[in-house]
């Protein structure tokens, strides 16, 4: 028996020093920085932010502690006295590794308190981090009811096309119809994990615990449900192409088929829908597909009466082609910089205008 009981105590002994030695060495080698989430899936697909959470992010000397309402939103739940304006995208929007108070959301609403403080307009961050269109279009639809939405601003950034074809959310068909469709579930133990507070606690402090995380997520948390081993026969799924150009054409009528969509949205509401970019569509960031339907952004938004402006080359202009002066080093995303001037030419470009002329 005591030698039982020694083996057990050496066997423990072991793996509270394995464990000790491979956090030291994460931490040694920079890697799997301290973070928690506050991502999480819908059962319609689409992923959105947690309810009522704060999450931290860290990257480097970087340590951004996020805060998001009851309405999925970051920051402080909109107010109903307000005019608020959504604003639609990915993590560019959201602000991933910037306090809230210089995200270009909240910059862009330190301009309209300073040129346009009677018209009682507040933007609000609905800015979901790896989202794209089709994301977007389902969450709109789902939180229409919830949300006291006065208008909806999209913003794109770069990837957000291939996105919508690998969500599989949305699926155009041949005579034009839309398909509802999804491509991911979420496994019901990544539910348990989030609402666990010594999980989270364990995350923020240990990059061993970060590093399972990021383990669950890439392999256990969700179930691809078209293109995994089970797959669903009864989803519609894209149409399967032998070239790019012909997944770039069906990317181009799925676009259009949302904004369409988007835009009955809107007019059902009774609220304008306004399109802008982060300015980040420069060459090096697009992939084929992403480009072309980039290209025919213009005219499709003519065709669907939805005000748009692309700040890409007035923002490469400011900064002359060297975007890595407004980029996080080591990241991808805006620094504070590069998120004010955003914010400036989103205000010069499209919205001081749009906000002076409207009735909201």
């Amino acid at each position: 028996m005591k030698n039982a009981i020694f083996g057990l105590i050496i066997i423990i002994f072991s793996i509270v020093l394995a464990l000790l030695a491979a956090e030291a060495f994460l931490r040694l080698s920079d890697r799997s920085p301290v973070k928690s989430t506050w991502l999480e899936m819908h059962e319609r697909g689409f992923m959105m932010n947690r309810a009522s959470v704060d999450a931290l992010y860290t990257l480097d000397d970087r340590s951004v502690r996020k805060s998001i309402s009851q309405l999925r939103t970051r920051g402080l739940a909109p107010n109903s006295d307000d005019l608020n304006i959504f604003v639609m995208g990915d993590s560019f929007t959201f602000g991933l590794l910037l306090e809230e108070q210089d995200t270009f959301v909240e910059l862009l609403n330190r301009r309209v308190e300073l040129e346009a403080p009677d018209s009682g307009v507040r933007f609000i961050n609905a800015g979901v981090g790896g989202t794209g269109l089709a994301d977007w279009v389902a969450q709109l639809h789902e939180f229409q009811d919830d949300w006291p939405m006065d208008g909806i601003l999209i913003i794109h950034n770069y990837d957000d096309f291939m996105r919508m074809l690998a969500k599989n959310l949305y699926v155009a068909q041949p005579d034009s119809t839309l398909l509802h469709s999804m491509r991911w579930v979420e496994n019901p133990v990544k539910r348990s994990f989030d609402q666990s507070r010594l999980w989270k606690s364990l995350q923020e402090n240990s990059r061993l615990a970060s590093l399972l995380q990021n383990y669950l997520w890439s392999s256990i948390y969700f179930t691809d449900i078209i293109y995994g081993s089970d797959p669903d026969p009864e989803l519609p799924r894209m149409p399967e192409y032998e070239w790019e150009h012909e997944y770039a054409s069906y990317a181009i009528t799925l676009t259009d088929k949302l904004y369409e969509k988007l835009a009955e949205l809107a007019d059902e509401l009774d609220i304008p829908l306004w399109v802008g970019t982060t300015g980040y569509l420069y060459e090096e960031n697009l992939t084929d597909i992403n480009r072309e339907v980039i290209l025919e952004l213009d005219s499709i938004f003519e065709r669907h009466g939805i005000p748009y402006a692309d700040i890409t080359p007035a923002l490469s202009e400011k900064v002359d082609g060297d975007f890595a002066r407004i980029t996080i080093p080591r990241d991808t995303h805006p620094n504070e910089e590069g998120a004010a001037m955003i914010a400036e030419q989103l205000w010069e470009q499209l919205l001081r205008d749009l906000i002076y002329e409207s009735s909201l």
